[in-house]
Parts: structure tokens; sequence; C-alpha cells
């Protein structure tokens, strides 16, 4: 042992790089210092400190550099800290990195481990790698939240969360899966403003919980999703999921009752109000499917379109929804075939117009320029009816302007 207390600041020009305190000096050769019970500050541009200690420490004075080893510890002035076996100070100080397996931490928040660590302390930019996992402590806000994925970013002077490589996010009820997805965070880091996601896009969303229960969520694929958020709160304002030429982007929206439409397209955008679906637009082709939640292998009403515009109640139920061009409308107890159908409520009526529409029953072929479909079995023709009747019974068939 060369001295006791040592106590020594590594500059980088006329600037601190990071201070040096430790029980013993062991060892001094060749700008080479070997230190016992070693701790490191390294300042931030905002002032705070973060704050390394060790067993032991290695000093390299011509490349302003440190090595930590044997029960490393690092954290920072808001309560984050960092464990791992092995830890290097580098670039002057700028740089905290573990190339071994590391576990980290908020008291009371949350908790994770990685393979790799490399931490910018200047910008405040922590990259994580490998494995990574962090998971909500039981009893916090975060309870029943976890990140999974092979690579992980964040950017605290951008306000961002970058993951990458089999991604799958939890928060609740809530889940998201996605090969890439970049969160833009708000001014408190809790909230998220703004999701793009991409490759193998899964998950569910929930509306934040408000006076009343939670009355729809909804389930989506796609290839990618751009989603906006309303400030301060877990409310979606806005998405956009696209899929693929083979494989189209599912949106479903299953309402308090649990019964589910299936909007699927190449495109599908989506507006909500207060956390709820409010409308949806979907681009060519289109298929829209209606089905009990618990029950899908029975389809109550297929739809198919190169276009469609659905817009939802409060409820999450549809209030209207428009479908334009190559139309085909199959019910329980019809089919139709139009240019533009028009379907009000949870199948109550439909009108489909064409050139002409065409209606089929089990009774019997309706064919006009307007066809309204009534979910109690009635059709109903408007203008130049043409109509063929079979035997038995089934929906009835009532026309106007043409005697059937």
């Amino acid at each position: 042992t060369l001295a006791h207390g040592f106590d020594y600041e590594v500059t980088d020009g006329d600037e601190l790089a990071f201070r040096v305190k430790a029980e013993k000096l062991i060892s001094d050769i060749e700008d080479q210092m070997e230190l016992d019970q070693v701790e490191i500050e390294m300042p931030r541009e905002n002032g705070e400190i973060v704050t390394v200690v060790a067993d032991r420490g290695t000093i390299h004075l011509d490349s302003n550099s440190a090595t930590l080893d044997g029960s490393v510890r690092a954290r920072t002035e808001d309560g984050v800290e960092l464990r791992g076996e092995r830890f290097e100070v580098v670039r002057d100080g700028r740089q905290l990195v573990s190339r071994s397996p590391v576990t980290f931490g908020k008291d009371g928040e949350y908790r994770g481990a990685a393979r790799l660590l490399t931490y910018s302390i200047k910008n405040e930019r922590l990259t994580l790698e490998g494995d990574v996992v962090i998971e909500g402590v039981a009893g916090s806000e975060a309870d029943g939240s976890s990140v999974r994925s092979r690579s992980l970013t964040y950017d605290r002077e951008e306000g961002t969360l970058r993951l990458e490589g089999n991604v799958r996010l939890i928060r609740g009820n809530e889940y998201m899966n996605a090969e890439r997805l970049s969160l833009t965070l708000g001014e408190n880091e809790r909230d998220v403003r703004f999701v793009r996601a991409e490759n193998g896009v899964s998950g569910r969303y929930l509306p934040e919980p408000g006076a009343g229960e939670i009355r729809s969520r909804v389930d989506f694929s796609g290839r990618l999703l751009y989603a906006a958020f309303e400030e301060g709160s877990r409310n979606a304002k806005q998405a956009e999921l696209r899929g693929r030429a083979r494989q189209l982007a599912s949106f479903d929206v299953v309402d308090e009752s649990g019964l589910s439409r299936v909007v699927s397209a190449p495109v599908v955008l989506a507006d909500f109000r207060n956390g709820e679906v409010a409308g949806a637009e979907a681009y060519e082709p289109v298929e829209i499917i209606e089905r009990h939640s618990f029950a899908p292998a029975f389809p109550l009403r297929r739809l198919c379109s190169e276009r469609a515009t659905v817009a939802f109640d409060g409820a999450g139920e549809v209030d209207t929804l428009t479908l334009d061009g190559n139309v085909d409308y199959q019910a329980v107890d019809m089919q139709a075939t139009g240019d533009r159908i028009v379907a009000r409520g949870a199948g109550e009526t439909a009108t489909i117009v064409g050139r002409p529409a065409l209606a089929v029953t089990r009774r019997g072929d309706l064919q006009a320029p307007e066809i309204i479909y009534r979910s109690a079995g009635t059709v109903v023709a408007q203008g130049g009816v043409r109509a063929e009747m079979r035997e038995g019974r089934g929906t009835s068939l009532m026309g106007s302007g043409e005697s059937t």
C-alpha cells in the first residue's frame, strides 16, 4: 500500500472528467494506478453527479479512463442504480460501460437486467443489449408492466425509447409485440405521446379508466403502426395500421357486450374520442366481419368492398357503416352485392345501391337500384324491381315501385 485516503481529479483540458476517491492506493506505475475500495464521481452537464463504487479499480491517466471490478454499483441522484461485476469509465468520463451482465432499477418503481450496458453520462443516453428485461415493482404504479427486447436505447434529452428484437411491451391488460418499437415520451417520462412499431406488430389497446367502466377494447395486428396519444393521458387520439400485400392489417373493436368487429385491409385509419374508437376508414380491399368474441367461428355479418368507413358510438358499437366499390354483404339470412352499402346499427338496417343491386335470401332473389334490408327479416326494393320467388320459409320480400 502506497497511501491511504486517496483523492484525485482526472481532467480533460480545463474540464473535470471525473473525480476518484479510494481507501488505498496499491500501486502507481507508468500512469496506471491500482486502487482499493474505490468511488468515482462523474459530473453531468446539469450539475448532477453519477457516483460509482467498487471493490477495486484501475485508473489509466494516459486515456482518462478507469476499470472497476468487484460488486460495482453506479447511482444517479434521482435514485437509478446499476449493478455489475465490471464497469469501465471511458471517453474522458463521458461513458460508463459494462461488457458483462448487469442489473438495474429504481427504488419502488422498476427493476431490470441486460447482458451489456452503455451509459452516456453527459447527454443521459442509456443503451442495453442482450435479453433486456424491465419489470414494474409490486405495489408501484408500474406494477403489472414489463418490457422485453434484444436491445433498448433510452435518450432522456430527446425523450425517446427505442426497442429492437422480439419486443414485447405489457401494461396491465394492454400489450404490444413488434420487431422494432419507438416511443416518444411525455414531459413526466411516464406517458407516451407517439408510437411507431414495425414488423410483426400485434397487440391490445384499452382506453384509460375513467369515472365509468371501460366499454371497449381494440385488438390489432399488421406490419406498421403509428399512434398518437392525448398529452398527459394513456388515451389514443389517432392510429394508422398498415399490412402487407398478402397479410392485411387487422383492427378488431370489441364492445362491452363482447361483439367483435374485425376490419381487415392494407390500410386502416382510426380516430379516437376520450380513448374510445370514434371512427375508422379502410382502403382496398376491405373485409369486415362481425361475430361474438366468445364464438369467433360463427360470423354474424361479413362485408367486403374497396373502401369502408365505420362510425362508432361511445360504447364501441357501430353507428354507421359505409362501404363503396364492389360491395359484398353477407348476413345470416341474406347475401347482397352492389356498388354502395350504408348499414346502421348492429345490422338493424342496410341500404344497398347498385346498377342493379342484388339481394339473395332463402325465399327468393331481388334486383333493384336500391334495396333496403332490415334485421327483422324484411327486404324492401325501390324503383325497377325484379324478383324471383322460391317456395319455403325465409325472409319476406316486399317491393315498391314495381310489383313483386
